[in-house]
């Protein structure tokens, strides 16, 4: 019997679906979103499109070419608390459109306990042309989380002048497992709570 019930508990625990940590989809006319902020040599050229050319729908985050300047710009998510989570994903639909091929730009979502100091890089790219749209899904090493304080920033390096406009939509961290605390209820074969 024992044996049966150890089989359910794992079978059970295999098919939880993921928990969401973030979800930001931009259908808020408010920009940047309550919670998200902006750091950039030009702040304005961060805004809100009320298109949908990352693929998503409308409405969407837009780096605009104007007003430009060289440096970075960082769209910043809200304090995620990753104390206890495990397995978590990071997905997002972006579309960018280049101007000057001849200038070299990044991309880059980044990752920190600090909203000052971006230690973990977890995507990047150096585009050569045009992208998009497209939807890019990064696994986060657990090792990454462990805090009360977990930031996503989106990232732009170099002269916004020499692109027409990156696009971000469908935002979206979840995570799979969890380190925290739950009991068994009366007459049930599965945990209520989050454990594993």
């Amino acid at each position: 019997m024992k044996t049966a019930l150890m089989f359910v508990c794992i079978l059970s625990c295999a098919f939880l679906n993921a928990a969401t940590l973030l979800s930001q989809d931009f259908t808020s006319t408010t920009f940047p979103p309550t919670g998200w902020t902006i750091e950039a040599p030009q702040p304005a050229a961060w805004m809100l499109s009320y298109n949908n050319y990352a693929g998503g729908t409308a409405n969407e985050a837009r780096l605009n070419y104007t007003p430009s300047g060289y440096g970075t710009y960082r769209l910043i998510s809200p304090p995620i608390d990753t104390r206890k989570v495990h397995d978590m994903t990071l997905s997002f639909r972006h579309m960018l459109d280049h101007y000057d091929l001849q200038e070299t730009v990044t991309l880059a979502v980044e990752l920190a306990h600090d909203p000052t100091a971006f230690d973990w890089e977890l995507w990047y790219i150096a585009p050569t042309t045009d992208i998009g749209p497209a939807q890019v899904t990064v696994p986060i090493s657990f090792d990454l989380g462990m805090s009360e304080t977990t930031y996503i920033s989106f990232v732009f390096r170099g002269n916004n002048w020499n692109i027409n406009s990156w696009f971000i939509d469908d935002i979206v961290l979840t995570y799979n497992n969890t380190l925290g605390s739950g009991t068994w209820a009366a007459g049930q074969y599965y945990p209520t709570g989050d454990v594993i």
